[in-house]
């Protein structure tokens, strides 16, 4: 029995910008009780995220560290150990690989009793040498959290972890933030679009593993065929990736009807707009944006990799082979055609995420996980 508070230390290799593990922890942290949980939360570069977490009266620290292979990185592993050691640390979380390496070696260090890495990706970019010590460190670990059970598979297989040692909890979203898909006009205005143009939207940062270039190639496939809708993409447009998408958008003619409106901080009244969700990355470890989408009611199509799977189905969306243009052309044109199946896959997928992926049962999924590894480790002293 644990009758005080449970202390928690977050390590994060980046909190410096809205990404999906950045917002799983931000959320996460917003939604375990006070009452219950000390938390604090570390993160090797920091910024606007951890300023948030910060903002929000948790305890924060930016170690500023950008290489951990340096002097600085084992003086910040020493720094970690002092601080676990003074605050008396039940529980240890890391995100990311160089957060892993330092989090489980000062957590090793220091007995923390229960450490945890949780796991957001099919796949991390580790060094050579760092692929070499992954399956030694994970020894250490008491428990590692997968986003999907893609994720859980993948990492059993490259860093050599039981299955029984993974546990997956899925992500979840706020269902109050994202009102139903029918208030019109929100883009139509902003873009000076006629007012029943149908659009097509996909929520993701410029990078090559969410290939939005399928979706523009797919659209300028439509587009000959005199579709009426057009394309919405919403993400950082600062990336070398989106030059290469401006040039393939100007090479194909279709600028009028691509529309990318950079990083945006409101993305609950842009799902509105909306008719269509795509997700057509390459693999995905398991979407936040997807889950918005469907928060939002809107029929999704999304590449059949990692963990879309897991939660899209034939009565929520459609699946399509990554990187297959014209079948994600065809899945496209169907929905268009076809409102009425558009109204009932943004309903089932609506009520799936209310029914079991809101932030209120991801975090109390992590609350079980928390005390459920402390009361099986007999390292945790009452007197702690």
């Amino acid at each position: 029995m644990i009758n005080r508070k449970v202390r928690i230390l977050f390590i994060s290799s980046i909190l410096d910008g809205m990404g999906g593990s950045e917002k799983n922890l931000y959320d996460l942290i917003r939604h375990l009780p006070p009452e219950t949980f000390e938390t604090h939360v570390f993160a090797l570069r920091g910024g606007p995220v951890l300023n948030a977490i910060r903002a929000a009266g948790v305890h924060t620290q930016d170690l500023a560290l950008r290489k951990l292979l340096s002097a600085k990185g084992l003086s910040t592993v020493a720094r970690i150990i002092r601080f676990i050691r003074a605050a008396h640390i039940d529980i240890i979380v890391t995100y990311h690989a160089d957060a892993d390496f330092l989090g489980i070696l000062a957590g090793r260090f220091a007995c923390v009793p229960v450490i945890i890495s949780s796991k957001r990706d099919m796949g991390y970019p580790v060094t050579p040498i760092q692929r070499k010590l992954y399956p030694l460190l994970n020894r250490s670990v008491t428990r590692v959290i997968a986003v999907s059970g893609a994720v859980r598979d993948a990492v059993a297989s490259q860093q050599a972890i039981p299955l029984s040692k993974i546990s997956v909890i899925h992500n979840g979203v706020d269902p109050a933030l994202y009102p139903p898909a029918s208030i019109r006009g929100y883009l139509h205005t902003e873009l000076h679009l006629p007012p029943g143009r149908p659009l097509v939207g996909m929520i993701a940062s410029f990078r090559p593993v969410k290939n939005q270039e399928a979706l523009v190639r797919a659209a300028a496939l439509l587009l000959k065929r005199k579709c009426e809708a057009d394309f919405v993409f919403v993400g950082d447009t600062s990336t070398q990736y989106y030059s290469h998408i401006a040039s393939i958008v100007r090479h194909l003619g279709i600028t009028e009807r691509i529309h990318c409106l950079g990083e945006r901080m409101d993305i609950p009244q842009i799902l509105t707009s909306l008719d269509i969700f795509v997700l057509c990355s390459q693999h995905e470890g398991f979407s936040n944006a997807l889950l918005e989408g469907m928060a939002s009611s809107l029929p999704v199509i999304a590449s059949n990799s990692g963990g879309n799977p897991e939660i899209v189905s034939s009565s929520n969306g459609i699946l399509v082979p990554p990187g297959d243009v014209h079948v994600l052309a065809q899945s496209i044109s169907l929905l268009l055609r076809d409102p009425a199946r558009r109204t009932q896959m943004g309903h089932a997928g609506r009520t799936l995420i209310e029914h079991e992926y809101t932030l209120t049962a991801m975090a109390e999924r992590y609350h079980r996980l928390f005390f459920s590894e402390l009361l099986t480790t007999s390292a945790l002293c009452p007197s702690n």
